[in-house]
């Protein structure tokens, strides 16, 4: 399958794992996280910020009889944690595999998932966050951003989970029929 196929395969994927998501509303972070917990993972969730080494920016493992544990970058404002977060749950509603708790104490092993898998962890995320998460009003400035990276980098339409993280919410012109942002 070329990487146009992969992508929408891909996207299908995520598509069918956000329609299955029930969680509570308003959005929460914590509390999406506890209905993964309790429904999906049946397992406890542990949220864990630290401050990583260059280049890792969260992982999760999972320690049997304790539950899940995700370690995201504490440095990070709050939108991109929020992100982090669910990549990696992302990670588990797709069953990678979870790092080796090793990795802790020994940073140069190696993480189990690489450019596949992360690449849909990424866009189940932005499929989650454009879903359920919180969309704050935006300003002026940052629709007039939204056009001017639509319009003069294409690599800003391959990502559009990175989107309502910069600018705070999706564009109103980037509307599914639905009235929802586009995944």
């Amino acid at each position: 399958m070329d990487q146009v196929g992969d992508l929408r395969e891909i996207r299908r994927t995520c598509a069918r794992i956000v329609a299955t998501l029930d969680p509570p509303r308003p959005w929460d972070l914590k509390q999406f996280v506890e209905y993964v917990s309790r429904q999906i993972r049946q397992q406890p969730i542990h949220l864990v910020g630290r401050q990583l080494p260059p280049g890792v920016t969260s992982f999760w493992f999972n320690v049997a009889g304790r539950g899940d544990f995700i370690v995201y970058e504490e440095r990070s404002v709050p939108q991109h944690q929020l992100h982090l977060v669910l990549h990696e749950i992302g990670h588990m509603l797709l069953d990678h595999p979870s790092v080796d708790p090793a990795v802790l104490t020994d940073p140069t092993l190696p993480l189990p998932y690489g450019g596949k898998q992360e690449h849909e962890a990424e866009l189940l995320a932005g499929a989650i966050l454009n879903r359920f998460g919180p969309s704050p009003v935006g300003e002026p400035v940052a629709d007039d951003l939204a056009r001017a990276m639509e319009t003069f980098d294409p690599s800003w339409e391959a990502t559009p989970h990175v989107r309502p993280i910069l600018l705070g919410r999706t564009s109103p012109w980037r509307r599914d029929r639905r009235g929802g942002p586009v995944a």
